[in-house]
């Protein structure tokens, strides 16, 4: 599987709410392009990238259809195909909607945030290679910070191993056919995960994880698109 072909999975149905603007959070403005567009555009920079699936609210579909159109000029992408779908009220059922629009050619899914604009080829491409050899592999970064563990009420119980644990990130890798069995699992068994790997993971498949690069930040609150703004400025791929 040297060169193997992926499908991006983008799920882009996020609100402002927790940004306090009307706006939802991937049309927002970052750097004279929204965040998108920069999210789709690093990946159309590796050309195993073959298709994008983006699952997202109807009322959305023209202004994403624009985006869309400037990153494939931009990048002369002509070759990816497109699929804009409506999404689902869960992330779990937006994800399901993408499943049958996968074109038999591809061999492995990949999914991330619409709203982290600034992931890195090199972590992407670590990501893809990973995967190739063990079906599952996930970006994150190794917890700096001593963690705890609490009770409902904020009593600490334990202090884990701090070595063990990590952030996670997107892109999540996955072989084709590993994925879909695993959202047929979830489907079948009404299981809501907070990310794809735990969707895997709940379906008894083993996941690897490779480290990401820490300027991929979730855009969530009005300071991550400060944030972002700064770091576009010195960007490195």
């Amino acid at each position: 599987m040297s060169n193997a072909s992926y499908c991006l999975i983008l799920p882009a149905a996020g609100s402002g709410n927790r940004m306090k603007s009307d706006i939802p959070k991937p049309l927002l403005q970052l750097a004279g392009k929204s965040v998108l567009y920069w999210s789709i555009k690093v990946f159309a920079a590796i050309p195993e990238l073959k298709q994008l699936i983006i699952p997202t609210q109807e009322s959305m579909f023209e202004q994403i259809s624009a985006i869309l159109h400037a990153v494939i000029k931009d990048t002369k992408r002509d070759d990816i195909k497109v699929n804009l779908i409506a999404g689902g009220k869960e992330r779990l059922f937006s994800i399901a909607n993408a499943l049958p629009f996968i074109e038999n050619e591809i061999d492995l899914v990949m999914v991330h945030d619409a709203v982290r604009p600034l992931v890195s080829i090199r972590a992407i491409l670590n990501c893809i290679e990973k995967t190739k050899t063990n079906k599952a592999c996930i970006l994150g970064l190794p917890l700096r910070e001593t963690i705890k563990q609490t009770t409902k009420n904020g009593q600490i119980v334990s202090t884990p191993d701090r070595t063990t644990h990590w952030s996670i990130q997107t892109p999540q890798c996955f072989s084709k056919s590993l994925f879909i069995k695993a959202y047929e699992i979830a489907l079948k068994k009404n299981y809501f995960g907070t990310d794809d790997s735990s969707v895997v993971e709940f379906a008894g498949f083993p996941v690897m994880i490779c480290e990401g690069n820490s300027e991929n930040i979730k855009i969530t609150y009005p300071i991550d698109l400060q944030l972002a703004e700064l770091l576009m400025l010195n960007r490195e791929y």
